[in-house]
């Protein structure tokens, strides 16, 4: 079992360490998008929780752990959870 007792040097346990230092790097993320005019995501435009799935989907294939929690972080703080995808006939897969 895995010790979940432990913290660094400075008394902080390494989960809060590396949810900081992950914060940090979405944020970074996130001004890198704003620079190239990408934005919107707390907008009420209809279908956004459904678009923000979708996106969430797309970026899990792609791999970059940064975008899916940045993704995620939008539909969390829109008070919202993640649709399942719709079919090209627009029902549920």
């Amino acid at each position: 079992m895995a010790d979940n007792s432990r913290v660094t040097p400075s008394g902080a346990h390494p989960d809060d360490v590396a949810v900081e230092a992950f914060a940090e790097a979405m944020k970074v993320k996130l001004a890198i998008a704003r620079s190239k005019g990408r934005g919107g995501w707390n907008n009420d435009e209809p279908g956004m929780q459904q678009r923000l799935s979708d996106m969430l989907r797309e970026h899990v294939a792609k791999g970059d752990p940064l975008d899916v929690a940045n993704l995620a972080m939008f539909l969390h703080q829109r008070g919202e959870g993640v649709l399942p995808p719709v079919a090209e006939d627009g029902g549920c897969r």
